[in-house]
């Protein structure tokens, strides 16, 4: 990118035709140049290590003209500027001749046919689906769905819960399905905010969705023997693993060895999995 606009300005200058970047199609492609600039940003260890947050914000402000939810600004602007840089690339190239324009349009369609089925899966698990929020020791919360889904075990969903953040979801991993139940240790942003409503009112009821599933899992019964470590509450995935490899086991009328290593810092955290602790 900085080598072909090094290269068209070195010739553009020496021939005297720098006005050419007052057309159109060539600012669009400064335009597009500046927002892959500003995607490539969090490449750079430096600038991940100063906390690139702060710039993105900047950014956000500039764009909106308000702070707006900064947990969502990093997701924000790469949506922006992934949506900025293929209709200024557009106008760059708008000739079908060059295909680059084919090239654009075909990554915006598939861009948005993502969107849409996201969209639509959020959608119909919305109907008559909702959450129930208990707060837990150790400034944690359970989530619990009330329509079941079948996923795989160990899989995670992009949760929506609409009271809290309408327009964010969220991805955690199932500690079970039938119905999805999570369980999430509240840090900032997001997090924090169903364990205060928990806090506050133990067993609400609050409207929900879910986007998913996704992750690939290993078949773990293949082996013959299977150790599982988790520390927290990153047992989600491995209470979730466990618990499915042992109905599996049991299906088949077989067993196998299978160890299971949790780490916690108190005896609070117990209470988090007690029912999948009660079944292992």
């Amino acid at each position: 990118m900085f080598l072909h606009a090094i290269v068209y300005l070195s010739a553009w200058s020496q021939s005297g035709s720098l006005h050419k970047m007052q057309e159109i199609d060539n600012a669009a492609g400064a335009v597009a140049g500046v927002a892959m600039f500003v995607l490539g940003l969090p490449t750079i260890g430096w600038f991940v290590r100063k906390s690139y947050e702060v710039i993105y914000i900047l950014i956000f402000i500039v764009l909106w003209g308000e702070l707006g939810l900064t947990s969502t600004v990093f997701y924000m602007v790469h949506v922006l500027m992934f949506i900025l840089i293929m209709i200024m690339v557009g106008m760059h190239r708008p000739k079908i001749s060059t295909h680059s324009l084919v090239i654009v349009i075909f990554t915006s369609c598939m861009w948005f046919s993502d969107r849409l089925l996201r969209l639509a899966k959020i959608c119909w698990f919305s109907v008559g689906n909702h959450a129930t929020v208990t707060a837990l020791l150790g400034d944690t919360v359970h989530v619990r769905l009330t329509r079941n889904v079948s996923c795989r075990p160990g899989s995670h969903v992009f949760l929506w819960l609409p009271s809290i953040r309408l327009f964010e979801t969220h991805p955690f991993t199932m500690v079970s399905s039938s119905p999805p139940e999570f369980v999430i240790r509240a840090y900032d942003g997001f997090t924090r905010d169903p364990y205060y409503l928990a806090h506050k009112k133990q067993g609400q009821l609050l409207r929900c969705s879910m986007d998913g599933e996704y992750g690939q899992v290993p078949n773990f019964v293949e082996f013959d023997k299977v150790v599982f470590v988790a520390g927290g509450s990153g047992a989600s995935f491995t209470f979730a693993i466990a618990l499915g490899s042992l109905d599996t086991l049991a299906a088949r009328n077989t067993s196998k060895q299978i160890e299971f290593l949790w780490a916690i810092r108190s005896l609070e955290s117990l209470e988090w999995f007690e029912p999948q602790l009660a079944k292992l």
